[in-house]
Order: structure tokens, then C-alpha cells, then sequence
């Protein structure tokens, strides 16, 4: 049994009364080791538990949707903390795919026009609206903005079979991450 008896001399550990005492209070040890671990996990945003993202939302005034996981949560309370305005490009895109994952992000530039697209993998569909208000929040007021998902595009299932596909909805092949085993 490792645990509080670690704190006690090697000479009492021996005694009876002393083992009692280990015995009743190790429990109570090792639920307040545990609330330590959790405590501090909490203290940093990708790894905050249920307890640790509700503390969060209500001190930034978020409101959780019903189908949103920890991850979700997490990212909504990441975005809202890094929300500097950038003024390159550059960080624009490293925010971006700090949020979204570098795979998920697509960003095209017309200095010119001041036109800028943006587009959202769908692995990164649950983010798609918080995304979407961190980037009107750093994009100068000068830009206009086309933002959309990343939608599957003929060119990434043309390597299945009719027969493989038969098996999604048309929405759901536009739409949805299509994982198909080879």
C-alpha cells in the first residue's frame, strides 16, 4: 500500500495503532492526491477536465452547446485566450492552424483587393464557428472575408469504389470526414 505510510518514521510503521491510523486515513489521502493532480491540471487550458471547462466558461461568459466534448470546450476557451489581433498574414495563419491543426486551414490572399478566403477542414467542423468569430476578431476592418468548410471535393473519394460510397448519403459525402477501410 503506497501512500500516506511514506510520510510516517520506518520505526512506527511496525505498530498496530500506527497501521490503523495508515489504514483510516488512506482514503481520505488519496482522494485529496487526487483533487491535487486535478487542480492542477486544470490550471492549464488543453487539459482541463469537466469541472476545469465549466470554471472557464463562466469566468469568459461562454455557453456550452450540448453535443460539444471536452476538446470543443477546450477550444473555445483557447480561442477566446489567444485572441491578439495579428497583423501579418503570417500570424494570422500560425493562429489559425494553432486552433485548427495545420492540415485544416487553407488561406488565399488578394493584397489588391483586400480580399482574403478562408477554409476550414472538416475534421475541424465543431470548431467551424468559433473559428469563424476569432477571425473577424483579428482581420483588419478593411478585408473582406469568404469563409467556408473545406467540403470533400471529388478528386479525395475518386479513389473508392461506387460500391464503397453506396454506402454514405449524399450529405454525408460532401460533408462528413469519410473514413473508408482499405
Amino acid at each position: 500500500m503506497a501512500g500516506i505510510e511514506r510520510y510516517f518514521a520506518d520505526q512506527l510503521i511496525g505498530i498496530a495503532e500506527v497501521q490503523q491510523i495508515i489504514n483510516a486515513l488512506q482514503p481520505e489521502f488519496a482522494m485529496l492526491s487526487e483533487n491535487i493532480y486535478k487542480v492542477l491540471n486544470n490550471m492549464f487550458i488543453l487539459d482541463l477536465d469537466e469541472d476545469g471547462c465549466e470554471r472557464y466558461e463562466k469566468m469568459l461568459g461562454i455557453k456550452p452547446r450540448g453535443d460539444d466534448t471536452i476538446e470543443d470546450r477546450q477550444f473555445r476557451i483557447l480561442a477566446l485566450y489567444k485572441g491578439d489581433t495579428p497583423y501579418t498574414i503570417i500570424s494570422l495563419r500560425r493562429k489559425l492552424e494553432e486552433l485548427c491543426g495545420a492540415e485544416n486551414v487553407e488561406i488565399v490572399l488578394d493584397e489588391a483587393d483586400y480580399y482574403i478566403e478562408i477554409w476550414i477542414g472538416l475534421q475541424s467542423k465543431n470548431q467551424f464557428d468559433t473559428a469563424y468569430s476569432v477571425i473577424k476578431k483579428m482581420l483588419p476592418c478593411n478585408m473582406q472575408l469568404n469563409y467556408s468548410l473545406k467540403y470533400n471535393q471529388h478528386s479525395t473519394l475518386a479513389g473508392h469504389t461506387h460500391g464503397q460510397l453506396s454506402a454514405f448519403t449524399h450529405s454525408q459525402l460532401r460533408s462528413d470526414v469519410i473514413n473508408i477501410g482499405g
